[in-house]
């Protein structure tokens, strides 16, 4: 739940990342305003964040992603890493080159229940 004077995380996404280092992608800010639907950020004061999907509103597309913490920005960056990497060796065509023992664990993980 975002409070006023609150600490968050904001990601440049889309358009925003164009010509910018990595070191340059995030950035600390503070909640400023909290309204029913929007809220407003003091490093972005004339743009508005929706409350529902942590982005902000414009008529194109959404440059920044909004997070509560560091941790939800490394863990869904980690999940795009492990996507990629399984999406290189499990490709739609050819053979996989993996062992019958490899293949058996990741069936094994796939059909776990969480």
């Amino acid at each position: 739940m975002l409070k006023e004077n609150q600490i968050v995380y904001v990601k440049r996404v889309n358009n925003a990342v164009r010509g910018r280092n990595k070191d340059d992608l995030i950035f600390e800010t503070t909640v400023e305003k909290i309204g029913n639907k929007y809220f407003y950020l003091k490093e972005r004061p004339k743009s508005k964040f929706s409350i529902n999907e942590m982005r902000d509103i414009t008529e194109y597309c959404s440059n920044y992603q909004v997070y509560l913490t560091m941790q939800e920005i490394r863990d869904e960056e980690e999940k795009a890493d492990l996507e990629n990497k399984i999406k290189e060796i499990i490709k739609p065509y050819g053979s996989l080159k993996l062992s019958l023992n490899k293949l058996r664990k990741i069936w094994e993980t796939i059909n776990e229940e969480e």
